[in-house]
């Protein structure tokens, strides 16, 4: 039927003239269907691929931020564990307290770290709250919400 020329159609009955014109037009109105799913399709995926590789970019960006806090919270760590460890065996040295004031003292000495805010604490936490988005790749979904918000706007 595409083939077919307007004479060729005209010269045909009646009923099979308008027959071959309606498949003609259903045929048109499905391959434009199709064509448009298939355009729909397209610019889902670009929008999907676009998403992912900016949240990767974002991911490897801020992956040496991420080293340089977890060096920095290992040092702190470190640091405060060495103090009052440090704390710990001067008491524990100290041949002039008993065993009953040596124990005070650790808890003591324990509970003044503990009493205070710590900010190898605060790190800590924070460090767990970007761990934990960058498991559940909230990320992601925010690129692909900014994503999908200019693809509903889009038009063509």
């Amino acid at each position: 039927m595409v083939k077919s020329r307007i004479a060729q159609v005209s010269r045909r009955d009646g009923e099979d003239r308008y027959l071959y014109l309606v498949a003609f037009v259903v045929y048109q109105t499905f391959k434009l269907n199709d064509t448009l799913t298939d355009t729909f399709l397209s610019a889902v995926q670009a929008a999907v691929n676009a998403a992912e590789k900016t949240h990767k970019e974002s991911y490897y960006q801020e992956r040496a931020q991420r080293a340089l806090s977890f060096a920095e919270l290992a040092d702190r760590l470190g640091e405060s564990i060495r103090e009052t460890l440090s704390v710990i065996g001067r008491i524990v040295a100290n041949q002039e307290l008993g065993d009953g004031e040596k124990v005070a003292l650790i808890d003591a000495a324990l509970a003044a770290r503990n009493g205070k805010p710590d900010p190898v604490e605060r790190q800590i936490d924070e460090f767990k709250q970007q761990l934990a988005s960058v498991h559940q790749g909230r990320d992601a979904y925010a690129a692909m919400e900014e994503r999908s918000l200019k693809l509903q706007h889009r038009r063509r």
